[in-house]
C-alpha cells in the first residue's frame, strides 16, 4: 500500500471493542482501524496481548481493497516474543509497558498470510 494514499485519508476510525488489563498483570485489546480514502479502503484488526514478565503477543488481520479492482486482499499475521526476547533485542520496558502500537514493531514475525478474496457473482 502507497504510502502516498495513507496521506489521503478522507475518514478515519479507531474501535476498541474489548480492552482487560488481566487484574494487573497485563493487557488484552481487540481493536479495529478503518481508513477510507477517494480510490480504497484499509481495514486492520488487531488482537494484543501481554502477560507482564511472561510474553506478548498480537495477531492482525488486514483487508485492502482498491475500488478499481474485483478482489480484496486479507493480510494475516501472528507476531510474538517472550519479555526476555525482547530484552536480548533490547527493547526497553519504557516501549513493552508503553503503546502497543509502537511495540508490535518490535515483535518477531512467526506467521503471515496473505489471500486474494474475488469481489462480486459469478460471471
Amino acid at each position: 500500500i502507497s504510502s502516498f494514499l495513507l496521506l489521503l485519508i478522507e475518514r478515519f476510525k479507531d474501535v476498541t471493542l474489548y480492552e482487560d488489563e488481566l487484574a494487573d498483570n497485563g493487557l488484552s485489546k481487540l481493536d479495529i482501524k478503518i481508513r477510507v480514502m477517494s480510490t480504497c479502503f484499509l481495514v486492520r484488526m488487531r488482537f494484543f496481548l501481554r502477560v507482564d514478565g511472561v510474553l506478548v503477543r498480537a495477531k492482525d488481520t488486514r483487508y485492502f481493497h482498491d475500488f478499481s479492482k474485483d478482489f480484496m486482499l486479507r493480510e494475516f499475521q501472528e507476531r510474538e516474543d517472550t519479555v526476555k526476547g525482547l530484552a536480548q533485542k533490547r527493547v526497553g520496558k519504557d516501549v513493552i509497558f508503553g503503546n502497543p502500537e509502537i511495540l508490535v514493531r518490535s515483535l518477531s514475525l512467526r506467521n503471515r498470510r496473505v489471500d486474494e478474496i474475488k469481489l462480486g457473482g459469478s460471471k
